[in-house]
């Protein structure tokens, strides 16, 4: 019964459905507290992480994933090996919406040590699309690219649609910030027409985000509204503050290119706020630059 709460709740993750995923989550830790098992105790707190992280609970997020690294530090099977992977890799994703990109990648690389040495195929491939992702933010592109062919490579071993649909997110992110817009749009068509036939929401809504920015690059103002504004609605939907911070300072860009200086403070102000009340410091400051650069002053200190 208590897995299938987990089940039930990692669904209703899925597709940010907070409020109920909570309450499974809620559900089944009551039940696993019971039983005592230390594994169960550690899956329930990586559960709860993910949940905090996603909402931008940085603090929780972090006690609960290390939690769950304490509860199974003396297991040794390949569910606690897979679940060791996901901690890590999460607490590298975490690490990286806060801007900390080399810690994240200690992380990472602490994943892809396990998921090698245990020879866990699914978990090397979700980690190398992290890794990409993070070298890709660090502007390592060419480092970046690099493990994007891995990733590939162990993906098509293992014919992970949902991880191929993530890595051509990281990959057209990529190829945006090195103008090679038609490639990135591609990757991008590829990426949401798996995410939509999940009705992966929160993933569509950063599709949303960097299709907005290719269009932007392209000069055409019309696509780059509707998809940006398509991905703050759906952020707002699921309270995904994180993901709302950034696609608030992406459209504030888009607005600016377009002579609205007034509204694209707006966004610049909100999007500095949600930074601040998740704690990401790193961002802050680069959205406070693009407040000063339109003239914004004295209501917002650095």
């Amino acid at each position: 019964m208590a897995s299938s709460s987990m089940q039930l709740g990692n669904v209703c993750m899925y597709l940010g459905r907070w409020v109920e995923a909570e309450k499974w989550g809620n559900d089944c830790f009551s039940r696993f507290k019971g039983l005592g098992e230390d594994f169960n105790l550690g899956s329930i707190h990586n559960y709860f992480g993910v949940l905090f992280m996603v909402k931008g609970n940085w603090k929780n997020a972090i006690d609960h994933f290390n939690k769950s690294l304490r509860a199974i530090k003396n297991i040794e099977n390949e569910s606690s090996f897979t679940l060791i992977c996901k901690t890590y890799n999460n607490l590298g994703i975490l690490q990286k919406d806060l801007g900390e990109y080399d810690m994240a990648l200690e992380y990472y690389l602490k994943s892809l040590k396990v998921s090698q040495d245990t020879k866990n195929i699914l978990s090397e491939a979700i980690v190398y699309n992290n890794l990409e992702e993070a070298y890709f933010l660090k502007g390592e592109y060419d480092t970046a690219l690099e493990h994007y062919r891995r990733c590939m490579e162990v993906s098509t071993e293992i014919s992970s649609v949902d991880i191929i649909a993530e890595v051509s997110k990281n990959t057209a992110e990529l190829y945006m910030k090195t103008d090679e817009l038609n490639a990135a749009i591609e990757h991008c068509q590829s990426s949401l027409w798996v995410l939509e036939t999940f009705n992966a929401r929160l993933e569509i809504s950063e599709i949303c985000r960097i299709f907005g920015g290719i269009y932007l690059r392209k000069g055409d103002f019309e696509q780059s509204e509707k998809y940006f504004e398509r991905g703050i609605a759906i952020a707002e939907e699921l309270d995904a503050r994180p993901y709302l911070a950034n696609t608030c300072y992406e459209y504030s860009r888009l607005l600016l290119a377009r002579g609205e200086k007034e509204r694209s403070k707006e966004y610049l102000v909100r999007s500095y706020a949600l930074y601040e009340e998740v704690g990401s410091i790193k961002p802050l400051k680069k959205v406070w630059k693009a407040m000063v650069e339109v003239g914004y002053s004295t209501d917002v200190e650095e």
